[in-house]
């Protein structure tokens, strides 16, 4: 029952970067996005917003993380990696996006799509779009963090 986020963050509970408290909620991140496409900014303008925002929400929840460049990193870190998926060409005029987490754990990378089983991914790190299903791929920056000691 537990998500991609809870299954890289060690937490036993669904997770989402947003919903963690009452200012960044999934209405105010919604509505920023909305507001953003409605004003003319481009899909990587929007992406790059939201993934700061998403990351300053991660690191406020899950203190037990520090931001990290993965060259930064040892094999023996346990490393997250996070990326946006985000549509603004919906027939209907939606905004569909999505978030997605993967993990290093001593040197092999995972993920768990929704609630799925965890897949392994190989020792390398994806800096290639992650195409996780025929319409679902994470193609933003990767933010990259690590499980302090």
């Amino acid at each position: 029952s537990c998500n991609c986020g809870s299954f890289a963050l060690n937490v036993t509970s669904w997770f989402c970067p947003y919903d963690n408290d009452d200012e960044y909620t999934d209405k105010y991140r919604s509505s920023l996005i909305q507001e953003m496409f409605d004003e003319g900014f481009s899909k990587e303008s929007i992406i790059d917003n939201i993934l700061e925002l998403d990351q300053e929400a991660i690191l406020k929840a899950c203190p037990w993380l520090e931001p990290v460049l993965l060259e930064e990193t040892s094999i023996e870190d346990r490393v997250v990696s996070y990326r946006l998926y985000l549509d603004d060409d919906d027939f209907f005029g939606n905004i569909d996006d999505d978030y997605h987490f993967r993990v290093r754990i001593n040197g092999f990378w995972f993920e768990k799509c929704g609630e799925d089983p965890i897949r392994f991914l190989g020792t390398a790190a994806d800096e290639e779009p992650w195409q996780v299903s025929h319409y679902l791929i994470y193609d933003s920056d990767v933010k990259y963090f690590r499980f302090k000691n």
